[in-house]
């Protein structure tokens, strides 16, 4: 099963540990593994966000759709699910 790495500043990124996401309704079926961000990365997040607010903001409605489901976000190239 694949490690789903944290997508900040343009490139995945490992966390500090990894973890993994249990389905509630059958606790020996994990999910998937994911790395677990930590304060420093939180931070490195919100930076980038407060960067790129002023842009996004003004971006149309299709523009924004286009930038979610990018090729990056939807898995291809390299890119494992949302940014």
């Amino acid at each position: 099963m694949p490690t789903y790495k944290n997508f900040i500043g343009g490139e995945w990124r490992d966390g500090e540990t990894v973890w993994g996401n249990v389905n509630t309704s059958e606790i020996s079926d994990i999910v998937g593994h994911y790395e677990f961000a930590d304060v420093r990365h939180t931070l490195e997040v919100i930076e980038w966000a407060s960067v790129s607010f002023p842009s996004w903001v003004h971006c149309s409605l299709e523009k924004r759709s286009l930038t979610v489901e990018s090729p990056v976000n939807t898995g291809k190239y390299g890119g494992r699910g949302w940014i």
